[in-house]
C-alpha cells in the first residue's frame, strides 16, 4: 500500500471542449444546401484547453512518483482512497463549521477523475484497474492544509472486500454467498 498527501487546493477536471471543423480551402454554400453541405465537409474534434488541473495533475505525479520509485506501476485490481482537504472559502467563513462536509462545487466524482488521470503509469498501469474506490471531500481551517490524501492498494480478491457490507443477490431473490 502506497499514501500520498499533495498539499494545494485540489482542482476537478474539466469537460472535454468540442467543435466543428471543416476543411479550410472548402467553402459553404448559402442557403438550402448549407446543411447537407456540413454533413458531408464538417467533422468534430476534441481540443484541450491549458488549465489549472495540468499543474495540479503534475504535483500529484510527482508526489507519487515519488513513492513508487522503487516499485514501478501495479498490475491487477487497484483500491484507492481518496481524501480531498478543501479551503474555506471567505463567504463561507460564518457558514461552515470547520471539518464539516463540503457540499459545494467542485463535485466530488470530478476531482477522482482528475485524480485518477494523473496516477495512469504510475501508479498503475491504466486507471482502469481501480475497482474499489472510497471518496470524500470536507473543509479544512486555516491551520489545516488543504490537499488530497491518498491510499493506493493492490488487491488479490474479490473476497478481500468486506463481505459484510455487500450482499450478492440474483434477480430471483437467492444470495450468492
Amino acid at each position: 500500500m502506497i499514501e500520498i498527501f499533495v498539499p494545494g487546493e485540489p482542482i476537478a477536471q474539466p469537460r472535454q471542449n468540442f467543435r466543428i471543423m471543416w476543411p479550410a480551402a472548402a467553402k459553404a454554400p448559402k442557403g438550402a444546401g448549407y446543411f447537407e453541405w456540413m454533413k458531408k465537409n464538417a467533422y468534430v474534434t476534441a481540443y484541450h484547453v491549458a488549465h489549472a488541473v495540468d499543474l495540479w495533475k503534475e504535483e500529484i505525479r510527482m508526489a507519487a512518483g515519488f513513492k513508487m520509485r522503487d516499485y514501478g506501476p501495479f498490475s491487477g485490481p487497484i483500491k484507492a482512497t481518496l481524501t480531498f482537504g478543501m479551503p474555506l472559502r471567505k463567504s463561507n467563513k460564518r457558514k461552515v463549521n470547520l471539518c464539516d462536509w463540503h457540499k459545494i462545487k467542485p463535485d466530488l466524482d470530478n476531482l477522482e477523475k482528475a485524480v485518477l488521470d494523473a496516477l495512469s503509469g504510475v501508479v498503475y498501469e491504466d486507471d482502469k484497474q481501480v475497482c474499489w474506490v472510497t471518496k470524500g471531500k470536507f473543509v479544512v481551517g486555516d491551520s489545516s492544509p488543504c490537499g488530497l490524501f491518498a491510499q493506493f492498494e493492490k488487491i488479490d480478491s474479490v473476497f478481500e472486500r468486506p463481505l459484510d457490507e455487500i450482499k450478492y443477490v440474483t434477480q430471483t431473490g437467492h444470495e450468492l454467498f
